[in-house]
């Protein structure tokens, strides 16, 4: 229907359109009538006006459905505008009375308004107007029903035409689906002989082959298919049977026509029925077009090849079954895993290529598995291949249910059964390695546990090493002290100052072994506290200062003046990075000077990178040399061992100490000439302190000390030091004596040694903080030979107000008793 109908509709807009464009036309004409009018009326009153007053005049306007208005003025200004109650704006006055007689221009707020202009004298202008909208309402009333005719007319003329054409398209679609129905019901017809020539076709062969009428079948049948055909052509005559086949029929074209064969290509279900007529043989062939089947079983097979493909190059094993588990499909990655060919895997049961502790597990699967759970479940059970290796496979199950509508017919669920896709990964190296690795981590906990046990034992060997070596030599250094503060004889001072200063090499030796094993264990801890880094720097250089002046060797310390006094660290092991450089630059210096400097420059944070740096003018270090110096027990040369001595320890502990402080040492050298060592550590500001410590070692405290050691010669040495200091005091052996005495009398200050036999000084530590108020408030330093870190941890923790490591110095211990003791002078 679509040609007529696109005729009627642009006939329908063109009645429209013709419509609307005479209305048009007409009403224009009305406009210009009425300019018309105008212009000769007020021409009439120009020829009149002598005869007829302006009464008249104005009715024989409004008559005419016109208005006049007289605008009467003087030779500069504007006097009057007749009637008063004009409507007239200042712009269509002002311009006419600039432009000659004539029709003025209209403004813009009076578009549907004419006006003419007329100079009656030289004082008075008529102005003639008429109303565009009367004309048109005029206009509209008059041909209203003309019009609405009009267009009535026209739609029933389109309706009518529209209806006649729906009508001739109906009666086309019947006749043409009749016809369908026909061809599909008689499908195609033939006549053959036996020459298999064509006699006889229905129409709709013809309309099919429309060039074919009268050939041999042969040439419409594909060129690949026609021996076929012709046999079983001669077997229908021959055996006088019916036979059923299909082949390929091809259109013919005349003359040089183009064509695409495969549009020209059609399958066909043929019957072929011998007959006998006028005692002629005959063959009937009835045929159906079963193109579109044919096409889609191709391209299903075309579909299942490549999926087969697709399946069979995957990596992945892929199993369909049924519900009980028989095999029904497998893709070539399964046949290589079991090793076997299709018919020894197709309709077995799964569970005939898995272990028999797995079965139970593998039928429970496909036994609970159904559509209505909706989901795919993951399991892992083994397969096993034919040639006995056992494969660990990761599975997923997901049913795959049938189309059949009959989900509560039991029997047929029970015939036709959905199938069940299993898709697996062989994950046999991936379990061997997770166990391995498993394995492995059991053996690296095992070996960390030996190292953790190790390095326990190793750090409770150098806590009694430490307790073992330290309380022979307290007891030397301070026999020692106490002798030479108390020989006058020249000689004798002097092998005792041998002794006393030999004992601290031994004992600086000694420090710097347990030091290089703590860190080595990772044991090693710094404090953060605050101190006074001037004061710190000025000890060194205090320390060193005799020593180097006996060698006529100039000692220079500056400290930056822009930076602050104070700070947040280790002064312990920041001094004894300081000792050891100075100690070395001193060592190895025979003239000259050494330079102790402290700089810093300021960084993010509130921090600064501080530099304290020691020069000398020594005997330097070669280049090559350089890069070994931070190593243990090595040193630049041999020989400058044997010359100087040491261990060649310090600057490796140094270096490690610099390290845990963020920090780093650095060195620049030159044989000859001499060595520069750098300390840069990042330290934060401190608090100033306004404490004033007292100078010298001579006190006098008036106190009463309680001393619990079990040693007899630590015991002797340091009553006679606290003697010396003022101080009376009380020993005991042990921590239950300890504890008796203080329950039993008052004292200042309890020196508790760590190491005591019965009870240990930190559980009798513990003991006094629960005894009652004020016994449990007086203040207990810890006395012992352990250095370690921990040591002194574990004394605060238990209540102690004070650590003082063995040996004792006095310098130490003066330091420790200010703080909890009051001096009399």
């Amino acid at each position: 229907m679509g040609k007529q109908s696109h005729t009627v509709i642009i006939l329908a807009l063109c009645v429209f359109l013709l419509t609307g464009a005479a209305w048009y036309i007409g009403l224009e004409q009305s406009y210009q009538q009425k300019q018309a009018s105008l212009k000769n009326f007020v021409q009439l009153l120009s020829a009149t006006n002598n005869k007829m007053s302006k009464g008249q005049q104005d009715r024989l306007a409004h008559q005419q459905n016109f208005k006049l208005y007289r605008i009467i003025r003087n030779q500069y200004e504007l006097v009057s505008i007749k009637p008063n109650d004009h409507n007239l704006n200042k712009t269509l006055i002002l311009q006419s009375l600039q432009q000659a007689d004539g029709f003025i221009s209209a403004p813009e707020n009076s578009e549907n308004t004419l006006f003419y202009k007329h100079q009656i004298d030289k004082k008075t202008v008529l102005i003639a107007s008429a109303s565009l909208i009367t004309v048109r309402q005029s206009y509209i009333t008059a041909t209203q029903k003309p019009m609405l005719t009009l267009l009535t007319l026209g739609l029933i003329l389109s309706l009518v035409l529209f209806l006649w054409q729906y009508s001739q398209w109906s009666n086309f679609r019947k006749k043409k689906g009749l016809l369908e129905k026909q061809k599909r019901a008689l499908g195609v017809y033939l006549k053959l002989d036996t020459n298999f020539q064509i006699i006889e076709c229905n129409s709709d062969f013809i309309a099919t082959f429309p060039n074919s009428k009268n050939v041999n079948i042969r040439h419409l049948i594909k060129s690949s298919e026609r021996e076929r055909v012709e046999q079983y052509l001669s077997q229908a005559l021959a055996s006088k049977t019916l036979i059923d086949f299909e082949c390929t029929l091809i259109q013919e074209h005349q003359g040089n026509e183009t064509f695409n064969q495969q549009d020209d290509e059609s399958r066909w279900a043929m019957r072929a029925k011998p007959i006998v007529d006028n005692n002629q043989a005959y063959i009937l062939i009835s045929a159906d077009d079963i193109s579109k089947r044919h096409y889609m079983e191709v391209e299903l097979r075309h579909e299942r090849n490549r999926m087969q493909a697709y399946l069979n190059t995957m990596h992945t094993l892929l199993i369909i079954t049924d519900r009980h588990g028989k095999i029904i499909e497998a893709n070539r990655q399964f046949m290589l895993l079991i090793g076997g060919s299709e018919n020894s895997i197709i309709n077995k049961p799964i569970s005939h290529f898995c272990p028999k502790r797995s079965h139970h597990k593998i039928n429970n699967y496909l036994r609970n598995l159904t559509p209505e759970a909706g989901s795919t479940v993951s399991a892992e059970f083994p397969l096993v291949a034919i040639t006995g290796k056992e494969y660990t496979i990761d599975w997923r199950i997901t049913s795959v249910p049938n189309d059949s509508d009959s989900d509560n017919n039991d029997d047929y669920r029970e015939n036709h059964s959905e199938e069940i896709l299993l898709t697996g990964l062989d994950i046999t190296e991936s379990v061997a390695n997770n166990q391995a690795l498993k394995l492995a981590n059991i053996q690296i906990r095992e070996a960390l546990r030996s190292a953790e046990s190790a390095n326990q034992s190793k750090s409770v060997f150098l806590a009694n090493m430490s307790h073992e070596i330290r309380t022979p030599m307290n007891g030397i250094l301070g026999a020692a002290e106490l002798i030479l503060d108390q020989t006058t004889d020249d000689e004798k001072k002097q092998y005792i100052d041998i002794i006393h200063s030999s004992s601290h090499s031994l004992l600086n030796i000694i420090n710097d072994i347990l030091d290089l094993s703590k860190i080595e264990s990772g044991s090693f801890e710094l404090e953060q506290i605050n101190f006074d880094l001037h004061q710190l720097c000025n000890e060194v250089y205090q320390l060193f200062s005799s020593a180097a002046k006996q060698k006529g060797i100039q000692i220079l310390y500056f400290y930056g003046a822009d930076l602050p006094q104070f700070w947040i660290g280790d002064p312990n092991r920041i001094r004894q990075i300081l000792n050891n450089l100075f100690s070395n630059a001193l060592k190895f210096t025979h003239q000259g000077r050494i330079d102790l400097r402290v700089q810093g420059e300021r960084l993010a944070n509130h921090q600064y990178d501080l530099k304290i740096q020691v020069k000398d003018s020594g005997i330097g270090i070669a280049e090559k040399k350089v890069g070994h110096i931070f190593s243990a027990f090595q040193q630049a040369d041999t020989s400058t061992s044997r010359k100087y001595g040491g261990t060649g320890l310090g600057l490796t502990i140094s270096q490690h100490l610099a390290s845990a402080m963020q920090g780093i040492i650095e060195v620049e050298s030159e044989l000859g000439t001499g060595s520069t060592f750098s300390l840069h550590v990042p330290l934060k500001p401190g608090v100033i302190e306004n404490r004033i410590k007292r100078s010298g070692l001579i006190r006098n405290y008036q106190a009463k000390v309680l001393l619990a050691e079990d040693n007899e010669v630590n015991a002797k040495i340091a009553s006679k030091i606290l003697t010396k200091l003022g101080i009376e005091a009380t020993v005991v052996e042990n921590g239950e004596l300890a504890i008796h005495e203080t329950t039993a009398k008052t004292f200042d200050l309890i020196l508790m040694d760590i190491n005591m036999p019965i009870m240990d000084g930190i559980t009798a530590t513990e003991k006094i903080r629960e005894l009652s108020f004020p016994k449990n408030q007086v203040p207990i330093l810890a006395l012992t030979a352990n250095a370690m870190m921990e040591d002194k941890e574990r004394c605060i923790n238990a209540g102690m107000n004070g650590f003082i490591s063995k040996p004792i110095k006095l310098e130490r211990l003066v330091e420790e008793l200010d703080n909890v003791l009051s001096c009399v002078d």
